[in-house]
């Protein structure tokens, strides 16, 4: 149930941005037809994940039982990874049997970008990790969206950028990528239009969740402004 009104949000987000008469950027009928089969890769990518492995598309990249959790445990004021908590209280897409995998309690860099998926109040966690992959594919719909709203790029580049497999990979599992790039992306946009206050509160963002990074775009940002 939680997941299918998790799909349900998405969508009615999807149609107003971009199909109601309402919609925010006008996008011709092919590149909304690509959006839509990205959403679509959302379960594509993590089934043949299943089927190559054999196992829990969670299984195969740990990363992603470790944010979703997070986020749960966040919800659920609780800050210990403990398994029988998870037996007792979630669903059944906690069955990792290596829990050397895990850390014992939420800190550091987990628990900063959990608290970063916490923030979307329209995402239900669990029923498994494609919550948090909906909240990716949501930042790089943003992403997108943005960049046609506001500058003129031949449709040939849309396609380009629609169909790197790397795209479709990154929105699709419930790991952090999508969402350094989202922060980096926005940094580097309100930086190059000397947009100080944004471009620190973006920075702030990479902070969250790629510590190293952040002292990258510190030396940048110091750099652009003196």
């Amino acid at each position: 149930m939680s997941l299918l009104f998790n799909i349900t949000v998405l969508l009615i987000i999807i149609y107003f941005l971009i199909f109601s008469k309402y919609k925010y950027v006008n996008i011709s009928l092919d590149i909304r037809i690509l959006i839509f089969i990205h959403f679509l890769a959302i379960f594509i990518v993590n089934e043949t994940f299943n089927n190559l492995t054999h196992f829990t598309f969670s299984s195969y990249f740990p990363d992603q039982i470790k944010y979703t959790s997070g986020v749960e445990l966040i919800r659920n004021n609780n800050y210990s990874f403990d398994y029988k908590y998870f037996n007792l209280h979630s669903t059944n897409w906690f069955n990792h049997n290596d829990l050397s995998l895990f850390p014992k309690i939420l800190k550091g860099t987990l628990e900063k970008t959990s608290y970063f998926y916490s923030l979307f109040p329209f995402i239900i966690v669990p029923p498994d990790s494609l919550s948090v992959a909906f909240i990716n594919f949501f930042l790089f719909l943003t992403m997108f969206i943005y960049i046609i709203k506001n500058y003129n790029i031949p449709k040939i580049y849309q396609y380009i950028f629609l169909f790197i497999p790397s795209i479709y990979i990154a929105h699709s599992l419930a790991l952090k990528d999508m969402a350094i790039l989202f922060f980096m992306f926005f940094f580097l946009i309100s930086l190059f239009k000397k947009q100080i206050i944004i471009s620190l509160l973006f920075m702030l963002g990479i902070y969250l969740l790629r510590e190293n990074l952040f002292y990258l775009s510190a030396l940048l940002y110091i750099a652009y402004y003196s």
